[in-house]
């Protein structure tokens, strides 16, 4: 079958080059994995930007919300491989292999334990490439969803660790960035050089991106 015409994808503020050397393998039949599309896309919030590897199949948000709270209720092991495959590929595309002194998290917070399914995706996706994870700031347990009103009342982040050169921030959803906004700043401020990749953001209605090598929103399981 001959391979598509190369493409651009516009979405948010970002253009990327579709990929057209491997056709998008099809998900298993879970609402989650349904409900996800690969659609890298770079966001904004104020002063700082994130990627985001997967969006949200627009018809399926609802439904797709609904199986990830499940899953990091349950911290489904299988969930956390699939977010962090999706994840490493794109991070080795946009900043090569050992470009970054480490990798790190947003404190885990609404959960309210400290192996949380976002810590989790990070020591994941540190492990996938090499790279010693270090958390930077405490966890901060809290009552509650994960709201900007609500976030916006927390206490101040609290250094733990001293932070390293470089480092991205991984994180599994980020919905108005306000987490990612308030860690990015923070680690600015103490100098370090920082970006933000997270599995999933946004909505999209559009035709999914062939995923390059193994980087997709949901991989099977091939044991």
């Amino acid at each position: 079958m001959p391979l598509a015409q190369p493409a651009f994808v516009y979405f948010v503020d970002a253009v990327f080059h579709r990929a057209t050397d491997r056709a998008e393998p099809s998900p298993p039949p879970s609402a989650l994995a349904h409900s996800l599309i690969y659609r890298p896309a770079l966001f904004r919030r104020n002063q700082i930007r994130w990627i985001a590897a997967c969006a949200w199949r627009a018809r399926s948000r609802v439904g797709g919300l609904a199986a990830l709270k499940q899953a990091k209720k349950a911290l489904d092991p299988s969930i956390v491989a699939a977010a962090a495959t999706s994840i490493t590929p794109l991070i080795r595309e946009t900043f090569g292999d050992k470009s970054v002194d480490s990798i790190t998290c947003i404190p885990c917070g609404h959960s309210r334990r400290a192996d949380c399914f976002g810590k989790q995706i990070a020591q994941a996706v540190a492990t996938m490439l090499e790279l010693p994870f270090l958390q930077v700031f405490a966890d901060r347990p809290c009552p509650g969803s994960s709201h900007p009103k609500q976030s916006a009342s927390l206490p101040p982040l609290q250094q733990i660790a001293d932070p390293p050169r470089s480092t991205i921030i991984i994180d599994d959803v980020a919905t108005s960035g306000w987490h990612l906004e308030e860690s990015m700043l923070a680690l600015r401020r103490l100098g370090v050089a920082v970006s933000s990749v997270v599995w999933i953001s946004g909505a999209s209605s559009g035709i999914p991106i062939p995923a390059r090598h193994s980087s997709q929103c949901w991989t099977r399981d091939k044991g």
